[in-house]
């Protein structure tokens, strides 16, 4: 991996906007394709199937991966200037539903592989996050910022244009358009990605499509919900447990040292 700019946090990738490697770009990829027009909210795509990037951040995580994407993790969240705290949280009742529907195929089951699924997403799709993100908060109601942010950033991608659409009705969605509206009033790149959120609302209303509170692309089902909400574990290291040989060869060197003495 590259290493990162200032700018950047590490294991989140760069700047591209490839689709993952071996994954199938779902229509309307990307931040330069067309916006929807005539697919309805699911848009064809099969949720039933398991993709390529969703097999890969599913795959057992050494503890050393686990460790170090946690301490990656940690180092972002450091970064927004206005700290959430999700573990005390409450869900409405609609997004209760959305957690359960997550959490059933979202790869929840290893709570600590969480951090590690979250470097392999960004990785793959090869984002950063924009540096405006980090003046707002680290998660919004039952998501995490970087999720919401990552689907601002590819509202033309018919999946994630479904994904506001559908949880656009959420708290913690609703939050996060008024963060992205108040930071736009002085980032005319971003005041027009927020226009995109209105325009794909629209499109799928003019369809006639019934929001759906189970809906979430597959890719993102893994790392979507914030920490506290999805009840993640802290990994821990296997690095070689150097402190304990350590100390057990003090030990060993002070009884020879007393030994020797009593002769």
């Amino acid at each position: 991996m590259t290493k990162p700019d200032a700018n950047k946090v590490p294991g989140y990738g760069n700047t591209a906007t490839k689709p993952p490697s071996g994954a199938q770009a779902p229509p309307g990829y990307g931040n330069t394709a067309t916006p929807l027009q005539s697919r309805g909210a699911a848009a064809g795509l099969d949720q039933s199937k398991s993709t390529p990037l969703q097999n890969q951040m599913n795959r057992s995580f050494s503890k050393q991966e686990s460790a170090r994407a946690y301490e990656d993790y940690k180092a972002q969240q450091g970064r927004f200037q206005m700290n959430s705290n999700p573990g005390n949280y409450k869900p409405s009742a609609r997004e209760g539903s959305t957690i359960t529907s997550i959490q059933s195929r979202g790869g929840y089951s290893s709570g600590s592989d969480y951090y590690a699924r979250r470097t392999v997403f960004y990785d793959a799709y090869g984002w950063s996050p924009p540096v405006y993100i980090y003046r707002s908060y680290s998660s919004f109601g039952i998501w995490d910022a970087m999720i919401l942010w990552f689907m601002l950033d590819h509202i033309n991608d018919a999946q994630y244009a479904a994904m506001y659409y559908n949880h656009q009705d959420d708290p913690g969605m609703q939050q996060f358009k008024k963060e992205a509206e108040r930071i736009s009033a002085e980032n005319a790149e971003l005041k027009a990605k927020v226009a995109k959120l209105d325009e794909s609302v629209k499109s799928l209303e003019q369809q006639g499509v019934k929001p759906d509170p189970t809906y979430m692309p597959s890719d993102a089902a893994g790392i979507a919900l914030a920490a506290g909400v999805a009840g993640t574990g802290v990994p821990k290291s296997s690095g070689f447990p150097w402190t304990g040989i350590i100390v057990m060869v003090v030990a060993v060197l002070i009884c020879m040292h007393m030994l020797r003495r009593r002769r």
